[in-house]
């Protein structure tokens, strides 16, 4: 196998990976599982873009698979959490018109977007946000669980990386 193939396997996996996470955050009883699935998925996302910036195979498609894969994972996750009673809908709403939004850009912008340091860094929080959820326990810190905590970071970062794309690029004109 080529080694041009592999980051955009591991974002494929990452989408496969998504039907037994989401399956087992909400059949209950399997939280570990979950936690361990997840988070070998959300490595791929860190795996796939590591390695195709240091062996130079960057493309269209992989950065447009990528993308998907991101999105499907954590849109995914979130929902299944959401159903559970385990984030607040207002916290998934945030985070997926964001993500729309920034989509919208990306396509009324025409030209490829190179992913900001602020939305890397919210994706990172979003993963752990979503992990922590997963596998909550019973302890709270100031009146919530530390993975609230962690998604109400999360929101704050995702606003403010929007706010950073759209100052960057803003809407075309007309």
């Amino acid at each position: 196998m080529s080694k041009e193939r592999i980051p955009n396997l591991l974002s494929a996996l990452r989408i496969v990976l998504v039907i037994p996470v989401v399956v087992l955050i909400l059949h209950g009883g399997y939280a570990t599982v979950a936690f361990i699935v997840f988070c070998v998925a959300s490595m791929t996302d860190f795996a796939d873009g590591l390695l195709a910036r240091g062996w130079k195979v960057t493309s269209q498609l992989g950065a447009m698979l990528d993308t998907i894969a991101d999105k499907v994972l954590s849109w995914g996750a979130l929902l299944a959490l959401l159903q559970v009673g385990l984030v607040w809908f207002w916290v998934v709403a945030l985070i997926i018109v964001r993500d729309c939004a920034v989509l919208y850009l990306r396509r009324v912008h025409g030209k490829r977007m190179i992913s900001s340091w602020a939305a890397k860094w919210k994706m990172t929080f979003q993963y752990f946000a979503i992990a922590t959820a997963i596998i909550r326990g019973g302890t709270t810190v100031a009146g919530l669980f530390p993975d609230q905590w962690l998604m109400l970071l999360t929101c704050a970062m995702s606003i403010q990386s929007a706010v950073g794309y759209f100052a960057r690029y803003g809407l075309k004109e007309g």
